[in-house]
């Protein structure tokens, strides 16, 4: 429950007085009269040139209009006859001698020029991938317009009978949904490749944002409202009524704002609006009501049916619009029942059909034009909105109520101070002010898990500039606001009362906003922004919070202030005053300078330091090791057997409630002679100091860190380029031989869990589903960043070695690839395996292995075979990761059997890791390759002609498994015959030396 006023002691928190600042009394003098510094002067000199280009255009445009000709801008020195009429008019005098004054200061041209040069020369660092990122940037802009064009023409189409519409268009939307999906994540690619491009293209953004926020209706479409617009877009077209849709959220989330640009966008008018009050009856103000007014009709429709017919009475004639948006605001402050009888009415109406509406003498059978809509805002109901009513739930199901929250601020996604950054900006793209002001606050550089180093952000309440504060402070505001109970969390407002929440008038960054704009024109007069806020909040807080039911909100705004250092507290007196003034030394921020001081842009990395890690743990059996154990006893070198740890304890980890040191598992302490109380203790690795070992007798001090599951690898070989040539994209901006790769680990995992579900396997799906992507160490990481910068790729995550014998045949049957023929999609037969030699493989031979291992028998050269074959088979869940070309690889074909063995045994000795391809794995590749080049295809917005799978030429043997009675070594191929289009398992002569017979590599990462 929000805390009461008395909470907090009786009587207003005293603040100092504020006198008003000179922008807020409308006084002419600065705060502090000052000598104007040579970069202000400098940016006043680039704002009085642009005043002479615009004085030009309009001079110009007054000529035209006159009927005198007027040729487009050239240069003021020209001598034509128009130039020397322009520079002979009052204001260019007036301009050009304010020029003359700025540029005969040495100093201020200096700084010009100096200004200039870096200006054009900021981005100098930013590589080539700027070119292929604005590409990416026009496709996504390209996207997001046909996106809003298709919703458009479905939004026209409700008016239409099924018959009538277009029944391609769902199809389309879809298509384009996928297609902006997959732009949007290669932007991501890039952003993550440098901080000079991220930088770029966090410029890029904000000055797109800064351009909204000076347009007449200052609205910016940041990514959290983009988002939301694209919500509310599939909301309306996938609903055949007008049933009406909510937003609901706090004061200043931007509710109003966000329904007038809506409405612009679908009918290209502003919404008809009207405000509910707690007496508001829904059938006479909402949607009509009777009228003495003598205008021949007794009943006037009100805003709803205007909005829907288009008439203003139900005798007019004929309609006078398509359609409004009729928007209601404050819908909560209506009573449940006045609400509810406006949601039934609406929610059995149709576009294009009758209202079917006859109250206050309506027309039922005007018809609703096709760009109708009704939309509607309200806060959350209890809390901070006492006056609000919680509708009932029958209500609420004839409501579609959509959720607006205030923009995210946190350090991945501080889209609020990015806002902030956009509203400062000048016409120019650049920003006036004291950097140390604005920015927030970075560590020296950090040692990293790959030994690299790199700043860290630090997130202390006081750290950063005073934007950054404001940034942060406002989220946290909001973060505690009395009407989101549901995020129960530590309240930072006040140490004496942890379950306080702000219950009055909300802080909203439109308020913010405008205090930037203004600050504009202060920073001129050399007023600091970090003393300019702290004022501003003061006098803020005066306006808001000045009776006594206001105390316990006013007192924990000033706390909240005074944690994040925007407002001081006297010591003596106990008042709250505004923060005393300091130096300032304001400077012109170029679009390069504002963008690096958002934490979206990656700070750079350091050189990597000399790498002391020990060898694989997993591989040790006897290790000298230093350690220290929970009770602070050294023990020193001493001599353990270490046995790897339990698959459930592996990972990383970290002291609770600390983020550094991160440590690894290394193992259970098995055997030591010197000290055996270290016998069955656990023993860790600081990855920061691989030297240094903890001794622990269990893990209950830590807790296991989470690895992200995308790996970023720039400048990799294309593993698709060759399937993509072959299916017709042969455009190097969709299908380059190189590429910036993301490999994400989760995606990859969710999806074969789905393929081995829809396929029947469900040994496989359950085996996957559990595997854990943290045991994927940095060291496996940085082996499958290696690996995939050479043009291999994860394939897939393959199930743990009993399922993977399990369901062996029927994965080799079931998995199937996909074939597009012409642009057309073809069907592919369950696979074909060679029945005696895989039902001996799996029925005999496997448990027999089994068996004898298990009694210490001796094994045949065959069952030796399988059991090196089964052995190389992890127990859990593992990566699959194979080089996906067309047909093996040329030195592995022209051999025999015996042969291709001696070719894989010297591979395997430069490269130890890799294993032969097994039938299951096979399959597999076979399935996800297809749908992996067909994902990749979508992102290229042009359909395959052409798609098949592996193989359909060559064959791929597997050399590792025994070979038949007859002399036959098992190999698969890709039959796609008119008779017969399947995945066949088969055989051929292991004496045969055929140049398209070779085996397959691959390297597995055990989960």
């Amino acid at each position: 429950m929000p805390r009461s006023p008395e909470s907090f002691g009786s009587g207003l928190p005293r603040v100092a007085e504020v006198k008003p600042s000179a922008a807020a009394s409308g006084a002419k003098t600065p705060e502090h009269p000052r000598q104007q510094t040579p970069e202000e002067n400098a940016q006043r000199m680039w704002n009085v040139y642009q005043d002479i280009k615009t004085a030009w255009v309009e001079f110009a445009r007054a000529r035209r209009k006159s009927g005198k000709e007027a040729p487009l801008l050239q240069p003021l020195d020209s001598d034509d006859p128009f130039s020397e009429s322009f520079r002979a008019t009052e204001k260019f005098q007036m301009l050009h001698a304010k020029l003359r004054t700025l540029w005969s200061d040495p100093e201020v041209r200096k700084t010009w020029e100096k200004k200039m040069r870096e200006s054009s020369e900021q981005w100098a660092q930013v590589n080539g991938s700027w070119e292929d990122y604005e590409k990416v940037h026009k496709k996504i802009q390209e996207l997001e317009e046909r996106y809003d064009h298709l919703q458009k023409e479905k939004f026209d189409e409700r008016a239409k009978s099924a018959r009538s519409r277009r029944r391609t268009l769902d199809d389309d939307i879809v298509d384009i949904e996928i297609a902006l999906a997959a732009e949007r994540r290669a932007a991501e690619v890039y952003r993550a490749k440098s901080p000079e491009l991220a930088a770029k293209i966090l410029a890029q953004e904000l000055a797109e944002r800064s351009r909204e926020w000076r347009s007449k209706n200052r609205f910016m479409w940041t990514r959290s409202m983009r988002e939301t617009l694209e919500k509310i877009e599939n909301i309306i077209n996938a609903s055949e009524t007008l049933r009406m849709i909510v937003l609901e959220g706090e004061a200043g989330t931007g509710k109003t704002s966000l329904v007038q640009a809506l409405s612009r966008l679908f009918t290209g008018r502003d919404a008809l609006t009207v405000v509910v009050k707690s007496r508001t009856k829904a059938g006479r103000e909402l949607i009509s009501d009777q009228t003495l007014e003598p205008s021949g009709s007794p009943t006037v429709h009100q805003v709803v049916l205007q909005a829907l017919t288009g008439k203003e009475r139900p005798t007019d004639p004929a309609p006078q619009h398509s359609g409004y948006v009729a928007f209601i605001e404050e819908l909560n402050r209506m009573a449940n029942d006045e609400a509810g009888e406006l949601a039934t009415v609406l929610d059995s109406i149709r576009v294009g059909s009758a209202t079917g509406y006859s109250g206050m003498g309506a027309n039922p059978e005007d018809r609703v034009q096709p760009n109708a809509l009704t939309m509607a805002a309200q806060n959350p109901a209890g809390g901070r909105f006492r006056d609000r009513t919680d509708f009932t739930p029958e209500v609420k199901r004839k409501l579609t109520i959509v959720p607006l929250d205030y923009p995210p601020q946190t350090s991945e996604d501080p889209e609020l101070y990015e806002s902030f950054l956009a509203v400062m900006k000048n016409n120019d793209g650049n920003i006036v002010a004291d950097p140390t002001e604005m920015a927030p606050e970075w560590t020296d550089p950090q040692l990293r898990s790959d030994n690299t180093r790199q700043t860290q952000l630090k997130m202390g309440l006081t750290d950063g500039g005073a934007l950054w504060r404001m940034a942060q402070m406002l989220h946290q505001a909001y973060e505690n606001l009395a009407s989101r109970p549901q995020r129960a969390r530590k309240n930072v407002l006040t140490d004496n009362n942890p379950d306080a929440l702000l219950a009055g008038r909300t802080l909203t960054p439109g308020d913010v906003y405008h205090w930037l704009e203004q600050y504009k024109k202060e920073v001129k007069k050399g007023v600091g922004l970090e003393r300019y806020l702290s004022r501003t909040l003061l006098e803020w807080l005066n306006t808001q919070f000045g009776s006594d039911k206001d105390a316990g909100d006013r007192r924990l705004y000033l706390t909240l202030m005074e944690k994040f250092n925007l407002v001081s507290k006297d010591a003596a007196t106990q008042l709250y005053k505004p923060l005393n003034e300091k130096a300032i030394a304001p400077r012109i921020l170029l679009e390069r300078d504002v963008a690096m001081m958002s934490p979206r842009v990656p700070r750079p990395i350091l050189e990597k330091e000399k790498d002391n890690t020990p060898p694989d743990p997993e591989a040790l059996t006897k290790y000298i090791i230093d350690c220290t154990d929970e009770a602070g006893t050294a023990h020193t070198r001493v001599e353990v057997r270490i046995e790897e740890p339990a698959p459930a304890l592996r990972g990383r980890y970290v002291q609770r409630g600390a983020t550094e040191p991160v440590s690894v598992l290394m193992g259970t302490i098995r055997k030591c002679a010197s000290k055996p109380e270290l016998v069955d203790t656990m023993v860790l690795q600081e990855e920061d100091r691989p030297e240094k070992k903890i001794v622990v007798s269990n893990l209950d001090h830590f807790e296991k860190k989470e690895l992200p599951h995308v790996l970023v690898v720039p400048d990799a070989q294309n593993p698709y380029h060759e399937a993509l040539t072959a299916g017709g994209i042969t455009d190097a901006r969709f299908n380059p031989e190189r590429v910036d790769r993301t490999i994400d680990f989760k995606k990859i995992l969710e999806e074969c869990v789905l393929l081995y579900q829809e396929s029947g396997l469900l040994e496989w799906g359950r085996s996957v589903q559990g595997a854990e992507l943290n045991n994927l160490t940095p060291d496996d990481r940085n082996d499958v960043e290696a690996l995939v910068k050479e043009g291999w790729e994860v394939v897939g995550v393959m199930p743990g070695r009993d399922a993977l014998v399990e369901e062996m045949r029927d994965a080799m049957k079931k998995l199937k690839p996909l074939w597009i023929k012409a642009s057309k999609n073809e069907s592919v037969d369950d696979g074909y395996i060679w029945p005696e030699y895989y039902n001996n493989l799996v029925d005999v031979l496997i448990p027999q292995v089994k068996q004898k291992t298990a009694a210490g028998q001796a094994l045949s050269s065959d069952e030796l075979l399988v059991r090196a074959w089964l052995e190389s088979i992890p127990e859990r869940a593992w990566l699959q990761i194979i080089k996906p070309t067309q047909a093996p690889e040329n030195d592995t074909c022209s051999l025999d059997v015996k042969g291709q063995r001696a070719i894989f045994v010297s591979k395997q000795a430069a490269m130890p890791q890799v294993s032969v391809v097994n039938p299951a794995g096979y399959a597999v590749l076979q399935a996800r390759f297809t749908r992996q080049v067909q994902e990749e295809a979508a992102k290229s917005g042009t359909p395959l002609s052409t798609l098949t799978g592996l193989d359909t030429v060559t064959w791929s043997r597997f050399i590792d498994l025994p070979l038949s009675s007859d002399g036959g070594v098992p190999n698969a191929v890709l039959n796609l015959d008119p008779g017969s289009r399947r995945v066949k398992f088969v055989r051929d002569d292991a004496l045969n030396q055929h140049s398209k017979s070779g085996f397959r590599l691959e390297v597995r990462k055990e989960l």
